[in-house]
């Protein structure tokens, strides 16, 4: 899912989110106290690929064990917080061995296609950080929400193996981010959003009438379905309803590509969307129970 059709969704999740009362303080710590005061060398990796020092920090903060003394340890390698010394064997897979962090930094940030990005705004820094962890989660990724109150839940214990009764323990990216805000540590800045969402104009094809459908309901001709979930795949995120890259799933089931695209009209339309989100939600609910 690209940046451009998910950015209105980051944008809305990250205006709701709020740090957990209970773990303002320790947000704040790692904030300032943990990445805050690596600046210096985490600088490094920014000078060398223009990747925020901050989100670097964040990134390395969730992939790699803590030193004794509780700081982030520069003896990981950023893409996953195996030892730099050692050829990886957890995703991503036979990297290294490297001789510093910040080569290191530099393979898995470049492996991830973030290196050279001058435009560093809160929406494409939550998008490319889920990204660099990955866009499996059925609901918020804890990498970015945790300790907020977006994430409710639910944790991948070990690659491909996702476990809905487990909770994350570490700060999301998000939350650092609200921390280091307020505390002065960054500055951010936003994307520049149109007052509507910006949608294709429908193509023009050939129409097959679905069986069993709401009266007069049509869907377009099954060779352009990728096509037509593509002008609403991002209206899910738009409300903050769900992680944006999930409406993605679309695709997969037919009875849920309807309800998007009956809601997607109704918004076009400025009619009652109310009827049609209900039904949309019971839509996801079914596909990801299945």
């Amino acid at each position: 899912m690209s940046f451009e059709k998910t950015k209105r969704g980051y944008a809305n999740l990250w205006d709701k989110a709020q740090i957990l009362p209970a773990k303002l303080a320790v947000t704040n710590s790692i904030a300032q106290n943990v990445i805050g005061a690596s600046k210096l060398t985490l600088s490094q990796v920014e000078s060398a690929t223009g990747v925020p020092w901050f989100l670097v920090g964040c990134l390395l903060y969730r992939e790699a064990p803590a030193t004794k003394e509780g700081g982030l340890n520069f003896a990981c390698y950023l893409g996953n917080g195996q030892l730099l010394n050692k050829v990886t064997t957890q995703v991503p897979k036979d990297r290294g061995p490297f001789p510093t962090f910040l080569a290191g930094a530099i393979d898995a940030l470049t492996l991830q296609g973030m290196v050279g990005i001058t435009e560093w705004t809160i929406e494409r820094i939550l998008y490319w950080a889920e990204g660099f962890n990955g866009r499996g989660y059925p609901g918020n990724s804890p990498y970015i929400w945790d300790y907020t109150d977006l994430y409710t839940g639910g944790l991948f214990t070990s690659d491909h193996h996702f476990d809905p009764n487990a909770w994350d323990k570490n700060a999301g990216v998000a939350a650092l981010y609200k921390a280091a805000a307020t505390a002065g540590i960054v500055t951010i800045t936003r994307e520049v959003l149109t007052q509507e969402t910006k949608m294709a104009t429908a193509p023009t094809t050939t129409t097959t009438t679905v069986v069993s459908p709401t009266a007069g309901f049509t869907l377009p001709n099954l060779s352009n379905v990728e096509a037509s979930i593509e002008q609403f795949s991002g209206m899910l995120g738009l409300l903050g309803l769900i992680n944006p890259s999930l409406a993605t799933e679309a695709t997969k089931d037919l009875p849920l590509l309807e309800a998007v695209l009956k809601f997607g009209a109704a918004i076009q339309n400025g009619t009652d969307p109310s009827a049609p989100l209900q039904t949309l939600l019971a839509a996801l609910k079914t596909r990801l129970a299945s």
